[in-house]
């Protein structure tokens, strides 16, 4: 079975960089796309969060509302992912990533 197959999203056989450009895809496709007509960040956040409990990491905070600087931060990542360059959102995912106790 090739790489490809064995790391798909969601899977726990990927390497940690997989798992991380894995998060923040799937976090930026679902903002991309925007299903919803409100609530499309929160239903990014709740499948990212999915998703790293199934890698085996608690819940990942992107930002609190009452910290607009952070808040700034990962809008500016959310933008900079548009331009197909996710390093700015895998380093914010990243840094949130603790392991299940």
């Amino acid at each position: 079975m090739s790489g490809r197959m064995k790391c798909a999203i969601g899977s726990s056989s990927c390497r940690s960089s997989q798992r991380l450009r894995k998060l923040a895809y799937a976090h930026h496709r679902l903002v991309a796309i925007h299903p919803f007509t409100n609530g499309n960040g929160r239903a990014a956040r709740l499948v990212t969060d999915l998703l790293a409990y199934n890698y085996g990491y608690q819940a990942v905070v992107l930002y609190q509302r009452e910290q607009g600087e952070a808040r700034t931060h990962y809008l500016a990542a959310i933008r900079q992912a548009d331009d197909y360059d996710l390093r700015s959102l895998q380093q914010l995912i990243g840094a949130q990533l603790r392991p299940l106790a």
